[in-house]
Order: C-alpha cells, then sequence, then structure tokens
C-alpha cells in the first residue's frame, strides 16, 4: 500500500512539475517580465551543460582543490554583498508600509492606527523587528538604511550557511560545495539582501527547520530532540510568516508513513504548546507597542483562497481586495464569491486558472531579481548600470535560465527515484509538494516559491549528481560547438537589444521612503484609498512640518480625473515666518508616472534646506475647463499619523489629517557610482 502511495505522489509531483518546466520556457510569450523565450529555449539547454561540466570538475576535485573553490565562493560572494551594503535601497509596496511604521514608532513608541495594519496584521511583528533595528541604528549613531542593508546580510548569510550545513549532512564535501556554488550563483537568493519583508524571515527559517531537523548522519529517522525542537521553531516561525505551518502537514504525512505514532504524539504536543506560549507571548507584546485588531477591517484567510479562483491567474487584484474590504461579512461573502467561481464558471475556464497559477507561482526565476533592483536608488555609474540599471539584461536571463535548470534538475530526481520504495529526501520532496499543492488554492506569486529555495537546491543538486554521473551530454557533444555560436549569436542580440532599445525592463525607482520626519506615509499603489485633498481654483492646500535633518527633496502622489488636465499649479515651501524659501510649477501630464505604483508623482528636487519648522503649499496658477487635481492623504479617523503637522485647506484646520509626503534627502552616491 505504502508503494502505491509513493508512486502516486511520485506521478502527481514529476507530471505538475512538467507543466512548471513548460511555463518557464513559454511564459515569456504571455508574461512580460521574463524576456525573450528564443534565447530561454536556446540558453536552458546549454546552461545545463555548463552546469554539467562545473559539476563534474567539482565532483573530482580533491580535498585541497575544494578548499580553493570554498574561498573563492566565500570571496566572490563577500564582494558581492559589500556592493550592496555600499548602496542605497528602500523597500517598496508592502515593504514601505512596514517601513514607515517602523519610523513612525521611533517617533511615537507606539502603533499609528494605520489600516494597512488593520487589514494585514500578519505583518505587525516584522514591524516590530524593524523598528528595533532602527533604535539600534540610533544607538549605533548609523544609518538605518546601514543598519537594514547588515540585517538583511546576515540573514541572507544565515539561509546560506544552514542549508550548507543541511547539505552536509546529505552530501560528501563535493556535492557540499556544488550546492553552495549553486547558492551563490543563483542571483535572487543574493539580491534578498536589498529586500526587507516578511519572506525576509521565511528563506532562513526554512533553513534552519531542515538544519535541526536532519539527523548528522542523513538518515532522516528523527530523533524525539530533533522534532521537539523543529516544533518550537515553527511554532515562532509561524508569528513571522504563517505558511510555514505547511511543514507541520508535511511531517504529520511522513512521521505517519513510517507508522511513528509515538514521535507524532511528541512532535504535536510540542507544537501545540509552544504555538499557545509564543502566541500569548505576541500578544502581550502587541498590546505593549500598542498595535490591535479590528474584525471590520482584518481580512479572513477565505480572502486569499476565494483571490486564487480569480480568472487573473490567482494573483493580487485590486477588484478582490475592494470586494472584501468593502464587505460586512467577510467571511461569508469571500466563501460565496469562491464557490460562485468554482460552481458556475466552466470547467475549462477553471484548469486554465489553474494552469495560470502554475505559472505564477513557479515560472518566474527572476521576480525577486526585479524586486532587488526596484529596492534601489537610481545610479549613474558603470556597475550599478550592470547590476541594476537599463544595461541588467546579462543577469536577468542569466537568472532565468539557472532558474529553469534548477527545477528541471529536481524533477529530474524525482523521475529516476520515482520507483525506490523511499528516498533519502523523502520529507522534502512532500514539502515541495505540498508547497505546490497550497499555492493551486492560494494567492499565486514567484516569492512564495522563492522562499523554500533551501529545500529546492538540496533537491537540484540531487538531481545534477544523478544526470552528471549518467553523462547524459555525451549525445549534445557532437553539437555543442554549433550550439554555442548559435546561442551567442542571438543572445548577444537580445542582450543589446534589452540594455538599449527596451530600458523599461529596468524597474529602479528614485523615491526614498526612509524619510526624517513622521509625515511620511507611503500611499502603496492604491495610492487613493487613504483620502484625497483636491487642489484647484477655489482650494489652496498646505501642509507644515518639522524637518529634523536637513532635506532637498519633496514627493507627493497625485490623480486627476481629466487626463488632458491643462491646468497649471505651483508647490512652495515656506519658513515659519511666511518666506517662500522654494517654488516650482508644473503641470499634471508633465508629472512622472510611476508603474509599479500606478500614480503621477510629483518628484521635487532642490538646494537643501536646513533643519526647522516649514510648511509646502499647493496651489492652481492657471485654470483651464475647471481642471484640479488630487493629492493622496491620510485618514483623520484615527491617531494622528504626524502630531507636529497641520493640514489647512483655505487656512481651515483638517484636524487629523495629513497630506501622504515623502520629505527626505537625497543619497549622496560613492565614487564608484
Amino acid at each position: 500500500m505504502r508503494r502505491i502511495l509513493h508512486n502516486i505522489f511520485a506521478y502527481a509531483f514529476i507530471s505538475l512539475f512538467a507543466i512548471a518546466l513548460t511555463w518557464i520556457c513559454v511564459s515569456p510569450f504571455v508574461y512580460e517580465r521574463i524576456l525573450n523565450p528564443v534565447v530561454l529555449l536556446l540558453g536552458i539547454p546549454l546552461m545545463a551543460i555548463l552546469a554539467v561540466v562545473v559539476a563534474k570538475k567539482i565532483l573530482a576535485a580533491d580535498d585541497g582543490k575544494l578548499k580553493i573553490y570554498t574561498r573563492w565562493i566565500i570571496a566572490i560572494y563577500l564582494s558581492f554583498q559589500a556592493l550592496i551594503l555600499s548602496m542605497d535601497t528602500l523597500n517598496f509596496s508592502d515593504g514601505a508600509e512596514i517601513e514607515n511604521e517602523a519610523h513612525y514608532m521611533l517617533n511615537y513608541g507606539k502603533f499609528s492606527g494605520e489600516r494597512y495594519f488593520l487589514v494585514y496584521p500578519n505583518n505587525i511583528n516584522p514591524t516590530i523587528i524593524l523598528y528595533w533595528i532602527y533604535r539600534i541604528a540610533n544607538f549605533l549613531h548609523i544609518s538605518h538604511v546601514w543598519a537594514l542593508h547588515i540585517f538583511c546580510f546576515i540573514v541572507t548569510s544565515l539561509a546560506m550557511y544552514f542549508t550548507y550545513k543541511a547539505g552536509g549532512k546529505l552530501f560528501n564535501k563535493n556535492k557540499q560545495t556544488l550546492l553552495l556554488l549553486l547558492m551563490l550563483a543563483y542571483i535572487p537568493f543574493q539580491m534578498y539582501s536589498l529586500f526587507y519583508y516578511s519572506d525576509t524571515f521565511m528563506v532562513v527559517l526554512v533553513a534552519l527547520i531542515i538544519y535541526v531537523l536532519i539527523p548528522s548522519d542523513g538518515s532522516f529517522i528523527f530523533r524525539t530532540k530533533h522534532l521537539v525542537a523543529v516544533a518550537i521553531i515553527i511554532a515562532f516561525a509561524w508569528n513571522l510568516r504563517s505558511n510555514i505551518i505547511i511543514v507541520v502537514p508535511a511531517l504529520i504525512i511522513y512521521l505517519l508513513f513510517f507508522k511513528w505514532y509515538s514521535k507524532l504524539l511528541i512532535f504535536l504536543v510540542s507544537f501545540g504548546v509552544s504555538f499557545i506560549l509564543f502566541g500569548k507571548a505576541f500578544d502581550s507584546l502587541w498590546t505593549y507597542y500598542g498595535f490591535f485588531q479590528d474584525d471590520g477591517y482584518k481580512f479572513p484567510m477565505l480572502h486569499w483562497v476565494m483571490m486564487g479562483m480569480s480568472i487573473q491567474g490567482g494573483s493580487y487584484n485590486w477588484q478582490d481586495f475592494q470586494f472584501t474590504y468593502l464587505s460586512q461579512n467577510k467571511s461569508a461573502d469571500d466563501l460565496s464569491l469562491f464557490l460562485n467561481r468554482i460552481l458556475n464558471r466552466p470547467i475549462f475556464l477553471n484548469l486554465l486558472v489553474f494552469l495560470l497559477k502554475i505559472r505564477g507561482n513557479w515560472s518566474d526565476g527572476t521576480i525577486n531579481y526585479t524586486n532587488g533592483t526596484r529596492a534601489l536608488r537610481d545610479g549613474d555609474g558603470f556597475l550599478w548600470q550592470l547590476f541594476y540599471g537599463s544595461n541588467n539584461s546579462f543577469f536577468i536571463y542569466i537568472s532565468q535560465l539557472l532558474y529553469a535548470v534548477i527545477i528541471f534538475m529536481m524533477v529530474y530526481y524525482m523521475y529516476k527515484r520515482r520507483k525506490e520504495y523511499i528516498t533519502s529526501v523523502f520529507l522534502l520532496q512532500i514539502i515541495i509538494f505540498g508547497v505546490f499543492m497550497f499555492h493551486l488554492i492560494w494567492e499565486a506569486k514567484p516569492r512564495y516559491v522563492f522562499s523554500w529555495m533551501p529545500i529546492i537546491f538540496i533537491l537540484a543538486i540531487k538531481g545534477l549528481v544523478i544526470f552528471t554521473e549518467n553523462n547524459k551530454i555525451a549525445r549534445l557533444n557532437k553539437y555543442k560547438k554549433k550550439l554555442l555560436v548559435a546561442f551567442a549569436f542571438v543572445f548577444s542580440i537580445q542582450i543589446v537589444s534589452d540594455s538599449f532599445l527596451r530600458p523599461t525592463y529596468s524597474m529602479n525607482l528614485d523615491y526614498d521612503s526612509r524619510v526624517i520626519n513622521g509625515i511620511s506615509i507611503y500611499a502603496t499603489d492604491n495610492y487613493l484609498r487613504d483620502g484625497i485633498v483636491r487642489v484647484n481654483k477655489d482650494n489652496i492646500v498646505e501642509q507644515t512640518y518639522k524637518a529634523t535633518m536637513k532635506y532637498n527633496y519633496i514627493r507627493a502622489y497625485i490623480s486627476s480625473y481629466d487626463e488632458s488636465n491643462n491646468s497649471k499649479y505651483k508647490v512652495e515651501i515656506l519658513d515659519k515666518d511666511r518666506n517662500v524659501l522654494r517654488e516650482k510649477t508644473f503641470m499634471y501630464r508633465e508629472l512622472y508616472w510611476e508603474l509599479p505604483l500606478q500614480t503621477y508623482t510629483m518628484r521635487w528636487y532642490f538646494d537643501d534646506l536646513p533643519p526647522g519648522d516649514y510648511s509646502v503649499r499647493f496651489s492652481q496658477i492657471e485654470n483651464e475647463n475647471n481642471g484640479s487635481i488630487v493629492i493622496s492623504a491620510v485618514p483623520n479617523e484615527m491617531i494622528d499619523m504626524y502630531e507636529p503637522g497641520r493640514l489647512y485647506i483655505n487656512n481651515e484646520d483638517q484636524q487629523k489629517k495629513d497630506l501622504a509626503l515623502q520629505i527626505g534627502r537625497k543619497y549622496e552616491k560613492l565614487w564608484w557610482y
């Protein structure tokens, strides 16, 4: 019976990931972030050849050469990290919400009441951690940028270290070195050093769990202390990233498979007790910092299940957000819409949704490189453009090609071991299969798969070793030179066109959410959800603020109900004596269209102004066809988000309301940028 179950699992695993591998190659036709499919179709087999050549060299190396290889890998990793640490970066989207709340807590020591955290309370604990990172930075008199970089560098390094050490329990030194090289070569794994979010913790927690769980002999015959330790880690980790819970049912299935009932009971009891204790501890922490929950705002788990069946392929979308946000009975309404999508939609459309979700989760090996580049301020130097600017196509292609090989080798290992009763990493296969199935019903995002890369790396090394030992590239040796020439020709053309003819692939933003006062409220891509303030011939809008450091830019999120708005507007900075210090005129259509935010943005850079009390004033100076603009604002219904500042419309105080501005200073780049 167990052999039958194992075979069913193996064939299901292979079939699903065969679909994922297909999407990796064909999705460039329908998924614009991944680039030219011709290059991918030529590049994937050649990348596989290169991987096998490198694997053969490392597997045949003696201890002396292995030490040299390991030192070179570590040196390259540290050099890459030094480059990252020297750059100015920022968080965006949900990461920026977390960051701005951490800054608010620095100012006031308590939760602001921002609705984002009432909707998504799962991001409260990462916010508290970030708040403490910034407190430590203040104590050490270092910048918040530097402190966050160091933290993310440590997290990434720990993820690599624990994965490497776990590999040491399963492989010999040669294969362990190959695992380290694969982690270094897969670019998005390094780019996590630029991006702080709850997934930052997920990567290192997955690596820690497999390191603690696997016995030193690699047998997967777990000792009681290993299961108890992992139960405690999962219970703690759930408070940082809830989808870590996938490990629990995977372990239950694994332990039941071998009829280890006593160990299963110990694991469940340990997990249950730890879950309750950590829950109480984090609840106390929330209370201490003033965080609270509101069922009227909080989204139920059913929201993501309902969204997972959207025709857009189960990805996050504004319409489904609005549906749940405005609902009076969220759980019931989400369930109703979910059932309606399942039961009333044609079967072929539901199948299409599942295919699109597989694409959305598994086809993009560049997503976190993209996230990293979006987290960087604009740069001018050669290195910056090569790694992160409009000339970064080479690294994007390499990332996608290598990702395809990683997934292929993982599936190849499962295929070659499909007839075996059990394998040494059966539990890891169950976990990845569970991740796959979970996201067939959950929201589809590539970053959710990326979080499990430590396990995927290990499975891929297993497959790569078997592939190498079987010498599967012998048939290609005859044509390898011709393939390389063909690929080099197409690849060079594509790189040039992407780098110089299609610079839109660079999604770098030059705003900075690390502000110098509490007024900065990042509006995310739902830029009007927090309220609007209208500027027209009848309304003059003014916001006061206190600058605690010198500053040289202001950013505002602006929209207009008339895209052909030709009216002219003026923005001014005034000191406390009402003297105009800086001014700028603009038209709505001349503003910058910020693609990730889906909004127009006013980016205003000027000569430095010293610390002090100021106000920024918006007014219309030429009216055409009763044109007007609206500026994103913070609601006035809860805690005052920025107590030192006041918002005035025609000199009338708006009480707790503030404009959602970003006020700060532009980063001073290092000499090589």
